[in-house]
């Protein structure tokens, strides 16, 4: 999961024009939708902790994967994927979760 500060230095975090686009350009909406997002990341910081059980890691990075892909943040959605596939193949460790 260490790769997301270095993709992040390559681009924007999040895609506007997609988030404008789902939204149907309601400027209230995007920043309800992107609310919502900030809140639900405080919980998932918490269920991608290195000692969640991988079945449980593997629901989050699956959650979070589609929750960034709607708003457009295509680097975070792909990280969790890649994630989400891990740990769906496979008992990751506890190194293995960072």
């Amino acid at each position: 999961m260490s790769d997301f500060t270095e993709i992040h230095k390559s681009g924007p975090v999040i895609d506007v024009a997609h988030l404008q686009r789902m939204a149907g350009d309601d400027k209230n909406l995007m920043l309800e939708v992107l609310g919502i997002f900030r809140q639900q990341a405080e919980m998932w910081e918490k269920l991608l902790s290195p000692d969640t059980p991988t079945p449980d890691f593997m629901v989050a990075a699956h959650t979070i994967k589609g929750s960034a892909k709607s708003i457009g943040a295509w680097e975070l959605g792909e990280i969790c994927a890649r994630a989400e596939e891990e740990a769906r193949s496979r008992q990751l460790s506890r190194d293995e979760k960072f």
